[in-house]
């Protein structure tokens, strides 16, 4: 004969048993969704990452032209200081040859 004890001893079994089954099935879920919230994240890294070295790459293509326009107008300069000294030292030497009288 089945015991009162034994029944409730049994059901109680098949709902522990059924209530972790449940909290496995929530916890796997939750465990998905934190994964596809992390891919999501990485996605956006990735995005953020790629799109700050496009902006570095057009900075540096600015700055090497930049560059290369500085430089030319160094040269420049570096001719103009040439021809203004040239220039000052004739005015200086035409003032002296005809100086004081």
């Amino acid at each position: 004969m089945i015991d009162w004890h034994d029944i409730i001893t049994t059901v109680l079994a098949v709902v522990a048993v059924v209530s972790m089954a449940i909290a496995a099935g929530q916890l796997t879920r939750g465990l998905t969704t934190d994964r596809d919230g992390d891919r999501d994240m990485l996605v956006r890294i990735d995005a953020s990452t790629s799109s700050t070295d496009q902006r570095l790459a057009r900075i540096e293509v600015k700055m090497d032209d930049h560059s290369t326009r500085i430089s030319a107008l160094e040269a420049r300069v570096a001719d103009v200081d040439q021809r203004v000294g040239r220039i000052e030292s004739r005015c200086d030497d035409h003032l002296s040859v005809g100086g004081t009288d």
